[in-house]
């Protein structure tokens, strides 16, 4: 009788070791399900994080690097187009400048006058001294060829006062200061009439 009761009694605590045994595993595979699942989130809002962190510091190189090809761009551009204005500048006074031996050899002082004064202030926009001292002379030779202030008229006065004051006086004051007193003296010659 003692076995057979032993023997239930070990049936009946088996059954209810084996049912906590379930049960304690039903819970740890819940917990390790559990644990699975938010290790999945956190892994993949830990990558999602990762990988926006990656995406702006890759977005911040290239709008670097986008900014820096743009702004060489931009000064090359620049560069070339200041480049155009100095080479233009440059024909111009050129031209001018033949205009003004042209009209010399025709003794029109008058004209030569304007054409020398032109091509002088095209060639101080280059910053060209040497051309522009030339150019200042010329105009101061062709000046003091004039017979009449007549022959100098308002219109060559005036875009002449014009162009000669946007050169540089500082650096050019002497060939500036030389011309304005051929220019009074010329303005002061009146056409003789041979009478």
């Amino acid at each position: 009788e003692e076995t057979l009761k032993f023997s239930i009694a070990k049936d009946y605590f088996s059954d209810i070791l084996s049912s906590q045994l379930a049960i304690f595993s039903a819970i740890v595979a819940g917990l390790l399900v559990l644990n699975w699942i938010y290790q999945k989130n956190v892994t993949k809002e830990e990558v999602k994080k990762k990988v926006d962190e990656q995406i702006e510091v890759v977005k911040k190189e290239l709008s670097d690097d986008l900014n820096q090809r743009q702004k060489a761009l931009v000064d090359s551009i620049t560069e070339r187009l200041n480049q155009g204005d100095i080479d233009i500048s440059l024909l111009r006074g050129e031209v001018y400048r033949s205009m003004a031996l042209f009209w010399d050899s025709q003794k029109s002082y008058g004209s030569a006058f304007i054409w020398w004064t032109r091509a002088a202030f095209y060639f101080s926009l280059i910053k060209d001294e040497n051309l522009t001292r030339i150019s200042l002379g010329a105009a101061r030779m062709a000046v003091d060829k004039v017979s009449s202030s007549y022959e100098l008229g308002t219109d060559i006065m005036g875009e002449s006062q014009r162009l000669i004051s946007s050169i540089d006086n500082h650096v050019y004051k002497v060939e500036i200061d030389l011309l304005y007193e051929s220019l009074k003296v010329a303005l002061s010659k009146t056409v003789s009439t041979g009478v």
